[in-house]
């Protein structure tokens, strides 16, 4: 899944930050459901991770992902390579 829009994801450099109302969110790249994200970090269910380069072979991917979904891209990417 998220292995097939590396491309798209790769042009796009960052996330999108949306706001609505008082709230900040981001939508997750794997399922897009919405992350919202919090002053204080460890009310968040999510946020941006950076893929490195071993894990891509494209070069550092940013990606908005939410806690449930963070292992099963990483297995995506995993078994690619």
């Amino acid at each position: 899944m998220i292995v097939d829009k590396l491309d798209i994801l790769k042009i796009r450099k960052e996330p999108t930050m949306y706001n609505q109302g008082q709230e900040d969110y981001i939508i997750c790249d794997y399922c897009k459901s919405k992350i919202i994200m919090y002053k204080n970090r460890f009310k968040c269910v999510g946020g941006i991770a950076e893929l490195p380069d071993s894990l891509t072979n494209k070069g550092i991917v940013k990606v908005a992902l939410c806690n449930k979904c963070l292992k099963p891209a990483m297995r995506e990417f995993e078994r690619r390579n």
